[in-house]
């Protein structure tokens, strides 16, 4: 059995093809037609996008073309445990809306590591941007190059050319269009992701012999099973290192995140914002659990003769491509929609990245150095960061097969920033007697002590001193001739995890909470070490709302004031600029000036 190479016609050429000249229509409109008035308005909508477009782009931003293959490979490979981290969305939820998300919301920073300089200083503000410059510019070409060469041994379409041309077009509609071009096509492709994904899953279901078979042939491979409640930090996944471990992570990429953030504060107020907060995680769940049931469905319908292990596929991330094409080959043009489908995943998370890139090189490294720039310049900054960033990660796709040690880089970065980044501003907005020396030695700290723990982990994984355990495969029922198997190493009988040092063991999942409370406590050791803050030099607006002192944001005197300023003036400002031009302008009494 070979894999089918050239299964596209000319019908799925044509949905692909729709699909990219839909978003250059968008990148058009918004360019050319409705545009941005000012390069806030380029950058965050100037505060007045609409509830559902904006859910919809945080879950697809959310959400990049390496989950849409990634996690219906997670569930083949080692069963349902990772999903019900759905769960932790819930203490996301609540914790992101009430102390994280109304501190944004009431500043309306462009650039999230701003606060970090109003909080702090600039040395944390510099920390925070490359921190987050250089993990995006490694993790962009990895979601756009891992769907093309997944597809690309299903296809026959040639990586290195469908890669620039697709890449190309989400450079335009992002550069020319801003962040109403960037949502409004996550729009359309979140239609695109969603509707090609249930096609697939119907059409196999049903040529399963329904739902009941799925489910029986998972729940016999012990794929299908009930959350493990075991109380243990090595076990790869535990229901409650999924809901402790994965709360922090996330609120670090789904609140504290720029990419995240950006597209909260372009809503008009935090009640739109809270609001959102909650579809988005509806949505994401909803979609999560789409991907999880391909896992399931791929492995019921190649559960006696399993592909990577055959050499059907040479690739595991290529499970999903596979059971498309195998299930819609009678079908001209489903494939094609799959296809656009996943590539909407990974535009929308290149379109988001490359905005978030552009807002964060403009407030935190052009106008610190340049302090007069006009609109005009601005403007001009920004769609030239796009377009240059752009086109510098569309270089690195195509060297990443050359590089390929790059995709555990990138993770461990991942895992090795988050953290500490979490830390910092927890510190910031939870703890008001922290100071800038704790929270930059804190920072620093924490950034060594999780890259030593991501490498450590990866380096006894890939010698073998450490493996997690994996579902059984079969292959007694293929109907070809198998002249080799692709083998799993297995460790040997005298194999003692025991050996490798305990933090290397503890799971991947709480990285980002381990960083996170060691900058947290180190921090506020080193701030007392050299002298807490005074409560009263903190702006409250940099605080959790329920630190704020009652007499200064929450009295009664201040929301009435606020109210007769927005309604005198017509306009619904926030926070901060309402307790200045309240001063100002009403002669209120409600908030004390440093």
């Amino acid at each position: 059995m070979d894999i089918p190479k050239n299964a596209f016609v000319w019908p799925d050429y044509v949905v692909f093809l729709i699909m990219l000249l839909v978003c250059i229509f968008i990148g058009v409109y918004f360019g050319f037609i409705k545009t941005s008035k000012n390069v806030k308005d380029y950058l965050i909508g100037s505060q007045n996008m609409a509830v559902w477009p904006v859910t919809i782009s945080l879950a697809v931003s959310y959400i990049s073309g390496i989950s849409f293959l990634g996690f219906p490979t997670e569930i083949y490979i080692f069963g349902i445990q990772f999903y019900y981290a759905i769960l932790d969305g819930f203490c996301m939820g609540i914790i992101g809306n009430y102390i994280y998300l109304p501190v944004f919301m009431d500043l309306r920073l462009t650039s999230t590591y701003e606060y970090l300089e109003l909080r702090f200083d600039k040395s944390l503000r510099r920390l925070g941007s490359i921190l987050f410059i250089v993990s995006v510019m490694l993790w962009l070409p990895i979601v756009i190059f891992v769907p093309a060469l997944a597809l690309n041994h299903v296809t026959g379409i040639n990586v290195h050319i469908i890669t620039p041309i697709v890449s190309a077009v989400c450079i335009f509609y992002t550069c020319v269009g801003g962040i109403r071009a960037v949502i409004w096509t996550d729009f359309l492709q979140a239609f695109l992701m969603v509707s090609s994904m249930v096609l697939v899953l119907i059409k196999a279901t049903w040529d399963l012999g329904g739902l009941g078979t799925v489910i029986e042939r998972n729940v016999a491979s012990g794929r299908l099973e009930y959350p493990d409640m075991e109380l243990s930090l090595t076990k790869r996944l535990t229901f409650p290192v999924l809901m402790f471990g994965g709360t922090f992570n996330v609120i670090n990429s789904g609140i504290i995140n720029q990419v995240m953030m950006q597209r909260y504060v372009s809503l008009p107020s935090l009640k739109e914002a809270k609001s959102v907060v909650w579809l988005f995680i509806l949505a994401k769940t909803i979609f999560l659990g789409l991907c999880a049931y391909a896992g399931l469905v791929i492995f019921a319908a190649y559960f006696n003769c399993d592909p990577f292990s055959t050499k059907i596929v040479t690739s595991k991330d290529q499970l999903l491509p596979l059971l498309v094409i195998d299930t819609l080959k009678d079908f001209p043009g489903a494939s094609g929609l799959f296809l656009a489908g996943v590539f909407s995943a990974s535009l929308s998370s290149l379109s988001s990245g490359l905005n978030s890139l552009a807002a964060v090189f403009l407030e935190d490294c052009f106008k610190p150095i340049f302090t007069k720039l006009t609109p005009k310049q601005e403007q001009v900054i920004v769609k030239t960061v796009v377009f240059v960033t752009g086109v510098i990660i569309v270089g690195l796709a195509a060297i990443v097969e050359k590089l390929g040690q790059i995709l555990q880089l990138s993770a461990a970065l991942g895992s090795i920033s988050s953290g500490p980044l979490l830390g910092v501003f927890t510190l910031g907005i939870l703890f008001p007697r922290a100071n800038a020396k704790g929270a930059l030695y804190a920072g620093f700290s924490g950034l060594i002590f999780m890259a030593w723990i991501c490498f450590g982990a990866q380096t006894m994984l890939a010698t073998g001193k450490m493996h997690y355990p994996i579902k059984p495969v079969y292959t007694d029922g293929c109907t070809f001739n198998i002249t080799e198997l692709v083998s799993t190493p297995q460790p040997p009988d005298d194999y003692d995890e025991t050996n490798v040092f305990f933090l290397y063991r503890i799971t991947f999942l709480l990285y980002t909470a381990m960083g996170t409370t060691f900058t947290v406590v180190f921090g506020l050791i080193i701030s007392y070490l050299t002298g807490f803050n005074k409560i009263e030099d903190v702006d409250p607006l940099y605080l959790a709302p329920f630190l704020r002192p009652k007499a200064t944001i929450d009295s009664k005197s201040f929301k009435e004031n606020k109210e007769q300023y927005n309604e005198k003036f017509d306009t619904n400002i926030p926070m901060p600029e309402a307790v200045e031009l309240l001063d100002k302008k009403i002669d209120s009494n409600c908030t004390e000036k440093k």
